[in-house]
């Protein structure tokens, strides 16, 4: 290994470091905009189940299949 390497290689562990600790502090959705009230994992399922009891999520809905099948006709 020459020193181009071994430079890059120290960078890339200095990199990594934060990352790793930026996922453990913040769970896999650290990013995800309502993480402050998740428990640090996605819980896309349960988002999905309060949605479709949502009487305006269904009305948008048909409307969205309503146009898709037109545009498949």
């Amino acid at each position: 290994m020459n020193l181009a390497t071994i430079i890059a290689l120290i960078i890339l562990i200095l990199l990594i470091i934060p990352a790793v600790r930026y996922l453990l502090k913040h769970g896999t959705c650290g990013s995800c905009p309502y993480h402050g009230g998740c428990s640090g994992h996605c819980e896309t399922d349960k988002l999905m189940k309060q949605l479709s009891s949502d009487p305006e999520f269904k009305k948008s809905n048909e409307i969205l299949e309503e146009v898709i099948n037109r545009r498949e006709n």
